[in-house]
């Protein structure tokens, strides 16, 4: 993220997306980068498609951060679950593996991600991503549906985002 330029394109697909605990690091670099220009956008899954409602009530109070920033982020639609765990980074790197954004992750599990330096196959993970974000099969969050979110989740969300650093 930190060699994007301003006008590049950061796409990032990930089926548990928590930037919290050992990863405020990625989230940190996903606003800087938002900042000066890059665009950013995250593919995860909605509350209805996941099997893990619980990291999309602890993801709240961070994606009001995150869009407040200019990251843009899109939620797949209906109830299967996404499982991917993709991004491309400039037009130039892309990452392919097993590794969740969650902090269980990148704290306890053993998990892998392939780092590709061939800009024809980041353009095709780049193109794999935006199709998923297509109107068909995602919609993408404002902070007015993030609040709205949180305050119908009411105390899961709160409980869920105090134990967001052991998800």
């Amino acid at each position: 993220l930190k060699a994007c330029a301003p006008g590049d394109r950061a796409y990032i697909a990930n089926a548990y997306f928590l930037p919290t605990g050992a990863l405020k690091h990625l989230k940190t670099a996903l606003i800087d980068a938002a900042q000066r220009g890059v665009d950013v956008r995250v593919l995860t899954n909605s509350e209805q498609g996941t099997d893990l409602p619980a990291v999309n009530h602890a993801c709240l109070l961070e994606l009001d951060a995150l869009l407040a920033a200019g990251v843009r982020v899109f939620e797949r639609t209906g109830d299967r679950t996404m499982h991917t765990k993709a991004a491309s980074f400039g037009g130039q790197v892309a990452t392919v593996g097993s590794w969740n954004m969650d902090n269980r992750s990148a704290s306890l599990n053993s998990e892998d991600a392939a780092v590709i330096y061939d800009p024809t196959f980041a353009d095709e993970v780049e193109a794999m991503i935006a199709r998923d974000m297509d109107d068909d099969v995602a919609a993408e969050l404002t902070r007015d549906d993030v609040r709205q979110r949180a305050h119908a989740a009411g105390r899961q969300a709160t409980m869920a985002s105090l134990f967001s650093d052991l998800m």
